[in-house]
């Protein structure tokens, strides 16, 4: 584990020393969604890791691949480098050190909002707004749905969260509640 971690970070800074400025941002946004492809499709992984298929056909699967996101020729290249050097076995290593030091150089910090249903794009800009107000810094907002909340959200930001939930309410209403009984028998 320690060799990958290694080669994943000589990759990775080797990307961001030649990366132009301007392509920061592109970058960490197609590596995020060729992240998710990633870790979602085992039938990707073991297709383009296969020991036993041709590099050109790995190649060619990657191609297609990478014609679907939009990912800068830099960032694109590199996993062609990838594919070429029979490397992809790091390749989410790879991505996972670069978003790391993307989400650094472009001062961006993850945060999760999790919510009891699906927010419109005006409420999810609304909202973003106030987490970044909240915790005085630009975040980049996970977005997730979990219906045992009822209703209201629950952010989380490294160690901070906030849980505006109803659930998080009627968990306290409850604990007052029970405290106030037991008090009342004693």
């Amino acid at each position: 584990m320690q060799k990958k971690m290694k080669l994943a970070r000589s990759y990775a800074d080797a990307l961001l020393l030649a990366l132009p400025a301007s392509e920061r941002k592109p970058t960490y946004d197609g590596l995020g969604e060729l992240l998710m492809l990633w870790q979602c499709s085992e039938e990707l992984r073991m297709a383009v890791t296969a020991p036993n298929l041709p590099n050109q056909k790995r190649i060619k699967i990657l191609e297609e691949l990478l014609s679907r996101l939009a990912l800068p020729k830099m960032a694109a290249n590199l996993i062609r480098l990838l594919a070429v050097n029979k490397r992809l076995q790091v390749l989410d290593h790879v991505i996972k050190t670069l978003l790391t030091q993307l989400r650094d150089l472009l001062g961006l910090n993850p945060a999760t909002v999790t919510s009891a249903k699906e927010y419109a794009a005006a409420d999810r800009k609304r909202i973003q707004g106030v987490v970044e107000a909240k915790l005085g810094k630009k975040v980049e907002i996970e977005w997730q749905t979990d219906s045992t909340l009822i209703g209201g959200f629950v952010i989380q930001s490294g160690f901070d969260v906030f849980d505006c939930s109803i659930k998080a309410q009627l968990d306290v209403l409850g604990s007052r509640l029970s405290s106030n009984q037991s008090a009342a028998v004693e």
